[in-house]
């Protein structure tokens, strides 16, 4: 039900040429140029301007196509809403931060299955900018992040756990026999870290630039997005790397892995439930606050 003549901006903005573009809507050109030229002057804005042999947006047109996001994301979850009007099941979406919530679904699910016994939960994992921007779209019902994010009047945020970021080597490394290392040790090692646009690898290099340090001084060997593998290959003495406990702590507690103390290194962070004012399921969300927040860390 979304407006035909925004997706042909929204597909002209991608395609940057007006042939693509009715190829690929399978219209004719003239039906994509009245359809930009219908929103000019609905909108008595210019939309698109050409530059060179490309065209481009105006700072109207990326308002458009910005919104036209938004609807189509609504769109979505309009379908699947009528579509499952008549089931018996009802469906949550749930975002999640790689992370973030690793060892928290376990408490979530049994929250979730208590209020709602029929329900069909969906967890949908990646990076917070994206978890966090499906919240504001309405795609996701509610989410679990950590770190920084924006703080919004429509959006309400509640601190479920401190979190800290720690040193782990294998049970066979050399550091394993000592109570503490300094920054210099550790960048003669081979570090294993998350890629460069995570949220824990942001704190790292932001502690380290704050810090008069920088993380090019140090022997970055890998940069992985899977959390599982890295700690594999940390116990396997390939690497160490600096990781949140809530993910290592299972690890540790079974001699997988080792915390070794890492000298005037301290990053801690926040994980945090998310929602809407509006959320449909704000006493679930209520609930999860009140269970899990009653630790507030990790052990």
């Amino acid at each position: 039900m979304i407006d035909e003549r925004l997706l042909s901006l929204y597909i002209l903005s991608k395609e940057k040429n007006y042939t693509k573009t009715a190829n690929t809507l399978n219209l004719t050109q003239p039906a994509i140029s009245h359809h930009i030229k219908s929103l000019e002057k609905e909108y008595n804005q210019k939309l698109i301007v050409k530059k060179g042999k490309n065209l481009t947006l105006t700072p109207a047109g990326e308002i458009l196509v910005q919104y036209y996001d938004k609807f189509k994301s609504l769109d979505v979850r309009m379908n699947e809403d009528i579509t499952n009007i008549n089931s018996l099941n009802k469906f949550i979406d749930i975002g999640i931060t790689l992370t973030a919530g690793e060892y928290l679904i376990p408490s979530i699910l049994n929250i979730i299955i208590k209020s709602i016994p029929n329900i069909s939960i969906n967890f949908h994992t990646d990076n917070m900018e994206k978890i966090y921007k499906g919240v504001k779209n309405d795609v996701l019902d509610f989410a679990i992040i950590e770190g920084q994010f924006p703080k919004e009047t429509s959006i309400n945020s509640f601190l479920l756990a401190e979190d800290e970021m720690i040193l782990v080597t294998s049970p066979s490394h050399t550091f394993k026999n000592m109570k503490k290392i300094n920054r210099l040790l550790l960048q003669k090692e081979r570090l294993i870290l998350r890629e460069r646009k995570s949220n824990t690898r942001t704190l790292i290099e932001e502690f380290l630039n704050n810090n008069g340090d920088s993380i090019s001084r140090y022997n970055v060997m890998l940069e992985l997005e899977n959390i599982n593998l890295i700690k594999e290959l940390v116990s396997q003495n390939y690497g160490v790397s600096i990781l949140p406990r809530s993910v290592c702590q299972q690890e540790i507690k079974k001699g997988k892995l080792i915390e070794v103390e890492l000298e005037d290194f301290h990053i801690h962070r926040g994980i945090y439930i998310v929602y809407k004012n509006k959320c449909a399921y704000l006493n679930i969300c209520q609930e999860i606050e009140n269970v899990i927040a009653s630790k507030k860390s990790f052990e």
